[in-house]
């Protein structure tokens, strides 16, 4: 191959590409990881919150955790609210920027090499390697690497993998997010209603005493939502909104010669929450045994690299196309209907059986098992059947 040759390129340090290079570079391939941004963790839209078996699996250090949720309260569109304590932690809020310190210290001290402030502009994917064209932030000049093969974990942004042909989510949620002083009882609170949102919820999440990340997801523009539930909550200072788009649905095609996407830029996000740190860490070891296999044999066709696709598809799939059709369901609920599903929740100890069958991580499941509840297969079938 020649001197000056990678063994891998990941594009974007993200929680994907971070993990991805970690794992490879532990087992002692050549990996450089470029990121357009100039600062790790730079301009983040996210809660931060993950699952207590995910922080036990990382090693992550306790100062990133800024709250542990043991509480629970979903609010309804006429106010009534349902409120749910857990004996333990079953999840953590992070600081994002920490937790992305921590993995890239995780890469770094495994041998990665990281290069901030380069922006890819073009991929071409060449017989015996990939030829990447980034150009510096700082001096805007244009620097050519090469690898045996490049891994896309760009988040949300899709077109270098549609420049490169592989597939790419087509449907995206909108969200805003802003950091607010309001008081606060521990509880991470979801917020739902045609007012705070189109086919999602609002969510307030503690960060501190007396601190909160307010944010919405909507089909539609965030920001008026975003104002709406600021109004209601009455938060006090407040840091400027961010914006960012969630991909939503199951992706074909993250694979081709050379070439493997990983992350947001995959489709592999919770269509429940939006979340996108469990699935993409989830994705990325995988991603990095599939690339390990190859590198190993020097081959690096879609015959090999399409293992990929089969594993995740086979972890995900079903989570993926049940959580959207339970979106879809969500989308066509009114708000009376909405009212009389919090009324179900209070009853027959529903909410019980939420609670003992949730895992963080893995939502649909515990909702689909939920729905066999016959009160609640009813309004869900008139739901469906007054909608069309």
């Amino acid at each position: 191959m020649g001197k000056g040759i990678y063994d891998v390129i990941v594009v974007g340090s993200g929680p994907s590409g971070l993990n991805t290079a970690r794992i490879l570079s532990s087992q002692g391939y050549n990996v450089v990881i470029l990121e357009k941004k100039t600062n790790i963790g730079e301009g983040i839209v996210c809660t931060g919150i993950v699952g207590t078996e995910l922080k036990e699996y990382l090693a992550l250090p306790d100062e990133i955790v800024l709250h542990e949720i043991r509480k629970i309260k979903l609010v309804s569109p006429f106010g009534s609210s349902i409120s749910y304590s857990f004996p333990k932690p079953i999840a953590y809020v992070l600081d994002r920027r920490g937790f992305d310190c921590a993995l890239l210290d995780y890469a770094i001290r495994c041998g990665a090499e990281v290069r901030f402030g380069y922006r890819v502009r073009e991929i071409k994917i060449k017989d015996e390697y990939v030829d990447v064209i980034a150009q510096s932030v700082l001096d805007r000049g244009l620097n050519q690497i090469k690898a045996k093969m490049v891994i896309l974990a760009t988040g949300a942004q899709t077109e270098l993998a549609k420049r490169i042909g592989l597939g790419y989510p087509s449907s995206f949620l909108k969200a805003a997010q802003k950091v607010c002083q309001l008081d606060h009882d521990g509880s991470v609170q979801i917020f739902t209603g045609s007012l705070v949102s189109q086919g999602a919820f609002g969510w307030m999440v503690p960060i501190g005493e007396c601190s909160v990340k307010l944010g919405v997801m909507s089909e539609d523009d965030p920001r008026k939502r975003l104002l709406y539930l600021s109004k209601k909550v009455s938060v006090g200072d407040s840091s400027r909104p961010f914006f960012k788009r969630i991909p939503q649905g199951l992706v074909y095609g993250t694979f081709k010669e050379r070439a493997l996407s990983v992350g947001g830029c995959a489709g592999q996000v919770k269509t429940t929450t939006g979340g996108g740190i469990y699935f993409g860490l989830v994705c990325s070891q995988i991603a990095a045994e599939v690339a390990s296999l190859a590198l190993k044999k020097g081959a690096f066709g879609e015959e090999i690299l399409s293992e990929y696709e089969r594993r995740w598809h086979e972890k995900l799939k079903r989570e993926i196309e049940r959580g959207m059709s339970l979106r879809k369901i969500w989308k066509r609920m009114s708000d009376p209907t909405i009212e009389r599903l919090f009324g179900l929740l209070n009853s027959f100890g529903l909410l019980d059986l939420v609670a003992s069958k949730a895992n963080f991580d893995w939502h649909v499941s515990a909702l689909y098992d939920l729905i066999q509840n016959k009160a609640l297969r009813a309004l869900v079938g008139k739901v469906v059947s007054d909608s069309g």
